[in-house]
């Protein structure tokens, strides 16, 4: 083989030497290229199911609170909210410094154990146990794996439940026709007689990935109403 004959046949195996490293680096960009899609693709689909998820607990908060409303109903009824039900996660008072999530760090702020754990998932924990308050014992089992508690204050600062309630801002003894209508130019009415007292509700809903739903209400009865 002539010199020319090597010079060629060199220069032909560098350049198939630089071909096979352009492939390799070609095929490189292309796996990490599969990987970002597939990355993406799998971070949408966790986003869509936690927000699937997050809906469950928004929907059923709905039918949790209405249990709690109907809770509420038939103690008055019965004549069973006239002291405080810490397994039913009934109270005749509000606290003050509630902390419903347990995202603040105030040192006086009250907790509610929803995991009936001795809020031992707090930090800080509470001063004592009397700032660790108790929602219904019984878990709301809901659809789609959904459960729920709730706490109900009947809002009044002082214990006891009779004093320093708060309630609808005007009240009249007496029926009127004009019951449920809204008019900004003249006093309310209330089609009842007997003073009425707001409850303060308070759900919280839990789902699968531990979606969390808080939800509250102010709602309230008619006192001392005639049947």
């Amino acid at each position: 083989m002539t010199f020319s004959n090597r010079l060629k046949a060199g220069r032909t195996m560098r350049q198939r030497g630089v071909s096979m490293l352009f492939a390799l680096m070609t095929l490189v960009a292309l796996s990490l290229a599969a990987v970002a899609l597939v990355r993406n693709v799998d971070t949408g689909a966790m986003i869509i199911g936690n927000m699937g998820f997050k809906q469950d607990t928004v929907m059923a908060s709905d039918e949790a609170m209405r249990r709690a409303m109907a809770f509420v109903t038939e103690g008055q009824k019965l004549d069973q909210l006239a002291t405080s039900r810490p397994t039913d996660g009934f109270y005749i008072n509000d606290f003050a410094d509630l902390d419903v999530a347990g995202t603040t760090s105030l040192a006086t702020r009250n907790l509610v154990d929803w995991k009936l754990d001795g809020c031992k998932g707090y930090d800080p924990k509470p001063q004592s146990s009397t700032n660790c308050i108790l929602p219904n014992a019984t878990k709301i089992e809901l659809p789609n794996g959904v459960w729920a508690r709730y706490i109900v204050m009947k809002v009044c600062s002082t214990v006891g439940g009779t004093v320093d309630c708060l309630g609808p801002v005007t009240q009249k003894s007496e029926d009127t026709s004009e019951s449920g209508e809204l008019k900004y130019t003249e006093s309310e009415y209330a089609k009842s007689k007997g003073a009425a007292v707001y409850y303060r509700i308070i759900v919280r809903t839990e789902g699968a990935r531990e979606a969390v739903t808080y939800a509250e209400a102010l709602a309230h009865n008619y006192e001392g109403e005639e049947k």
